[in-house]
């Protein structure tokens, strides 16, 4: 029995000395290098689309939004607040982006927010309109779509 617990007292001290090399091997030989299958998306800053236009009221909101563009693929949620009535954007954004190249393709809408949406090629653009008691919410969603 004092033998038995020796030798597994040894396989157990080698096992976790080889862990560890194991894991400061891994850890070296990956460092800096791309992983095999992991894209790395650069995330663009204040990015707003210059194709998509923006009522002059709103101001853009760089905390709430986020982009993520690699070369022509944009994938977005850029948030502006503002004062507008919702059938007023609505019609805006009929008339205004069509002039960049999109196509109205639907419009959603339940209780206080609305969303059109337009397509560009295979790109397409969601705006969501969210009317609040105060100030009116706008979000422009980019993506890729069929």
């Amino acid at each position: 029995m004092i033998i038995g617990t020796i030798l597994l007292s040894g396989l157990l001290v080698m096992g976790i000395s080889s862990c560890r090399i194991l894991s400061k091997k891994s850890s070296q030989s990956t460092a800096g290098k791309p992983i095999k299958g992991i894209i790395d998306t650069p995330s663009a800053k204040n990015y707003q689309a210059s194709d998509v236009p923006v009522p002059a009221n709103f101001d853009y909101r760089p905390d709430k939004s986020w982009a993520y563009v690699t070369g022509s693929v944009r994938t977005t949620s850029i948030k502006y607040i503002g004062s507008a009535r919702t059938e007023d954007l609505l019609e805006f954004y009929r008339k205004q982006m069509p002039q960049s190249g999109w196509m109205e393709k639907m419009t959603l809408g339940v209780d206080s927010k609305k969303a059109v949406g337009f397509q560009k090629n295979y790109e397409q653009c969601r705006i969501i309109i969210d009317q609040k008691t105060s100030e009116t919410h706008l979000t422009v969603e980019l993506g890729y779509g069929k």
